[in-house]
């Protein structure tokens, strides 16, 4: 559950199954400012999700929203802008799911599901 120390209330998690996956960190990376880093073990071609989890302590500007981003492989996969005044109550624990991305083909538009590529580990 990535979580930055600035954004207390906020965790980001990937879901395979239904289920959280465990995160390993990585303690020999170097440190980027407001960013947290982990690894997880992927099962091979399995579908993903990511969750953002919003506490109700999770404490934003009635002025602001928050945008989240999925890259993949360090490119755009999908994201979402949450709305302070809509999607952002924050009343209780709310939860957004991540989990495809939008392609055109042919003229055509398809969500593909987040997946893991074929693992090779011979």
């Amino acid at each position: 559950m990535a979580v930055l120390d600035e954004l207390p209330g906020l965790e980001v998690q990937i879901i395979v199954n239904k289920t959280p996956v465990k995160e390993y960190d990585d303690n020999e990376e170097e440190v980027v400012d407001k960013t947290v880093t982990r690894y997880i073990e992927a099962e091979s071609e399995a579908e993903f999700e990511v969750r953002l989890k919003f506490q109700s302590m999770f404490n934003i500007s009635a002025k602001h929203s928050v945008a989240a981003e999925v890259l993949l492989d360090g490119k755009y996969g999908n994201g979402v802008v949450l709305r302070k005044e809509k999607e952002l109550s924050l009343r209780y624990t709310e939860l957004y799911t991540i989990a495809s991305a939008t392609e055109v083909e042919a003229g055509k538009y398809f969500d593909r599901n987040f997946c893991f590529l074929k693992l090779d580990t011979g």
